[in-house]
Parts: C-alpha cells; sequence; structure tokens
C-alpha cells in the first residue's frame, strides 16, 4: 500500500518538471451559481510531504471567485497509456505570501508572463477588451459565427511585469483524498487514501 501511495506523488513530482500523462489534469470548483465547473489546469507544484498540489490562473478569473466563496477542490488525472486514473480532493489556498509568489513567477517562461499583462478579464468578450485589434471585425461582422477557441487579443497594457503580476494568482490545494484506479488489466484495481490528524491511511477498495 505504502508503495502506492508514494508512486502517485513520484509521478505528480515528474509531471511539474517534464511533460507526462499527468501534467494537464482537470480541476472541479463549485461555480457561483451551484453548478460544478470543470476546466483543464496544469500541474506546476507537487509535495509529497506536505501532501499538496498547486498551479497557477488568473487572479480574476471565474475559478479564483468560486475557490474563494467554497474552497473544496478535485483535480483528476488520466495517463491513456499507463491506464491509470488519478483523482485528488482536499482544501484550495489562494497563496497571499508575495515573496512565494514572486518566486513561482520568476519561474515562468515569457510567454507565460505576458499573458497576465493583458488587462482583459478571463472570459469576458473579445470586443470588451479596449485597444483590442479584434474590435472592429467583430463589429463589422468580419468574424462573426467564427469559433474563437484557443483566440485571444494582443496585450493591452504596459510593458513591465508588475501590472502582469498583480493578476498572477498561485493556488495551493491541502490534499485530504487520493483514488487511484488501474485499468490496464482483466481485474481493475482501484486504491483510496484519506488524511486524518493521525496521517494518512490507505486501503484497496472495489473498483
Amino acid at each position: 500500500m505504502r508503495g502506492e501511495f508514494d508512486d502517485v506523488w513520484a509521478a505528480l513530482r515528474e509531471a511539474t518538471h517534464r511533460r507526462t500523462a499527468f501534467t494537464l489534469g482537470h480541476l472541479g470548483t463549485l461555480g457561483l451559481d451551484g453548478i460544478p465547473q470543470v476546466r483543464a489546469v496544469i500541474l506546476r507544484r507537487a509535495d509529497a510531504g506536505t501532501g499538496t498540489v498547486c498551479f497557477a490562473t488568473h487572479a480574476r478569473s471565474a475559478k479564483i471567485s468560486e475557490l474563494r466563496r467554497e474552497s473544496g477542490a478535485g483535480f483528476t488525472f488520466y495517463d491513456d497509456e499507463a491506464q491509470v486514473q488519478l483523482r485528488l480532493t482536499g482544501r484550495a489556498e489562494i497563496v497571499a505570501d508575495r515573496a512565494e509568489r514572486a518566486e513561482v513567477w520568476a519561474g515562468l517562461g515569457e510567454h507565460n508572463r505576458a499573458l497576465y499583462r493583458d488587462e482583459a478579464v478571463p472570459g469576458s468578450p473579445l470586443n470588451s477588451v479596449p485597444g483590442s485589434p479584434l474590435n472592429g471585425r467583430l463589429r463589422d461582422g468580419a468574424i462573426s459565427g467564427t469559433s474563437l477557441v484557443g483566440g485571444r487579443a494582443e496585450s493591452s497594457v504596459e510593458p513591465g511585469d508588475e501590472a502582469g503580476f498583480e493578476r498572477f494568482a498561485w493556488v495551493r490545494i491541502r490534499v485530504e483524498s487520493m483514488d487511484t484506479v488501474h485499468l490496464s488489466t482483466p481485474e481493475h484495481a482501484r486504491f483510496r487514501f484519506e488524511r486524518s490528524p493521525e496521517g494518512w491511511s490507505g486501503a484497496q477498495v472495489v473498483p
């Protein structure tokens, strides 16, 4: 049982150093309207010692508002090659410590930092962004009805990191339960781990 527990944390840790199946997970939160929300999020840090995982996001994104209201969160990963599903649940903390945030910020690539310099609020209409190069084309209907999935406006804020840094949120989830399912064999195997004040306990359960 201990081996399974250690393997999970090793896989999570590896996913923060190189691209693996667990680098991109799906974060579940409770929407402000009471409807669950799920989105893909990059795993940035995993610490077995503290039992925490971390990700970065825009401070004005909906997920931050949701987590401020209800800190409960789920994080699901799937390795298609190994046929392993991993589910984490826990409580999210939006880190306020500037020094910790600055350390993470410094480790981001220029492309990632540039995303936070855009003054637009995630999820807002592109034609509501002052100075967006898409505004005119949206108004005159040149791309009316075209899918904009994956599209974004060019940065509309002045150069420099401070404005972007203020929009940068670092979120740490204190994992309270882990559930793994191995599907690669005819007899599937499932393991569940729960955290208590005394530490972690685990058991193999019915898949």
